[in-house]
């Protein structure tokens, strides 16, 4: 399933259904290291039918690393 992926600094994020992105580029939050101000949020659509649907999802996504 297609997705996007959606840079947020808060859980206000969703507006009406639509989702508020931040412009990293204009952000006076921390954008780099091992700690940012902004969170990732993953979405799609999915159309559900009327009853019960289950959703069951996995994430795959490069992570760097370091020596702990």
């Amino acid at each position: 399933m297609k997705y996007q992926v959606a840079y947020v600094a808060d859980s206000l994020y969703n507006q009406n259904g639509k989702i508020m992105n931040i412009d990293l580029d204009n952000f006076d939050g921390s954008t780099s290291g091992n700690y940012v101000d902004f969170f990732y949020v993953y979405h799609f659509k999915a159309k559900f039918k009327k009853g019960k649907n289950i959703v069951k999802h996995t994430y795959t996504f490069d992570v760097s690393g370091g020596i702990d």
